[in-house]
């Protein structure tokens, strides 16, 4: 008798849930929805100096409104509220450019992490790659992915290029003042040169790995960057990431391997993709 009494409880429990689930997930569904909508722009602008002023405006606004709303100050709510108006249009008219710039850049590379702007790019880094390996100019770039890195911006020089062979090759080039240090790409533009990568402490069986490549595999192990590394004294070039260092790769196997860690993530790569381990071209060194 107890333990029937205990079912029709929890039967009609549910039967309530269920029914006030019913009333709700329509209200539910469309917040799911805004929210959605607005991390994805949050998303692809969060970079850019109008986004960052249209925020901190509205995170004032919003708490000037909440303070003036609960004290009751009607007519100041409303002023709030016009100001909040006027401020979004201003916004809107003093930073027409960027946000033209900004509208172009997500129509061209949508909102999709692998897109057609990103392959662009990535065709473009081939080249810049094979050009830096043939002229044995030392580079090191951190392709930022899920992670920022923007603790590792403030120890370089900030920029907000649009990504270019010539501009990399111009950087990485032995007697400008930039080419020491790590570059850091991100969203297809060129954020910061001349970074100072954390160097990895850990044992690696060939002692000739230099200082670049130590800051490449720093770089990944404190983030879900891929780093790219040339060297300077033999025009090598490398692979890092999650920790590992693929060496000595050439044209074809790079392109194989950025593509690969680019559209189905690290972990994937290194279970489906990782390098021949009877290359002679290859190697992927680990602790």
């Amino acid at each position: 008798m107890c333990a029937l009494s205990i079912f029709h409880f929890f039967a009609d429990v549910l039967d309530k849930f269920w029914s006030l689930a019913g009333d709700i997930w329509p209200d539910v569904a469309q917040v799911a929805f805004v929210v959605l909508a607005l991390w994805l722009v949050l998303r692809r602008f969060r970079y850019s100096a109008g986004m960052r002023l249209l925020l901190s405006s509205m995170a004032i606004l919003i708490l000037a409104w909440a303070i003036s709303s609960a004290l009751g100050l009607e007519i100041l709510q409303n002023v709030i509220i016009a100001v909040g108006f006027f401020t979004l249009i201003i916004l809107i008219v003093v930073y027409q450019p960027e946000l033209r710039r900004s509208v172009s850049e997500a129509g061209n590379r949508g909102f999709l992490f692998f897109s057609e702007n990103r392959q662009e790019v990535l065709e473009q880094l081939e080249e810049t790659v094979r050009q830096l390996s043939a002229k044995r100019f030392g580079a090191l770039i951190a392709m930022e992915r899920g992670i920022d890195l923007d603790s590792h911006l403030e120890t370089g020089v900030l920029m907000d290029s649009r990504f270019s062979t010539e501009l990399l090759l111009t950087i990485f080039h032995p007697r400008t003042a930039l080419h020491d240090g790590g570059m850091i790409v991100r969203d297809s533009r060129i954020r910061g040169a001349a970074c100072v990568f954390p160097v990895s402490q850990k044992e690696l069986l060939d002692r000739s790995i230099g200082l670049r490549h130590r800051a490449g595999i720093g770089i990944t192990e404190e983030s879900d960057a891929i780093a790219i590394v040339v060297s300077e004294e033999t025009g090598s070039i490398s692979l890092c990431h999650n920790g590992k260092l693929e060496r000595d790769l050439e044209m074809d196997e790079f392109h194989k391997r950025l593509v690969e860690l680019f559209k189905r993530g690290a972990d994937d790569a290194d279970e489906d993709g990782a390098p021949d381990s009877g290359s002679s071209t290859s190697r992927l060194i680990e602790s």
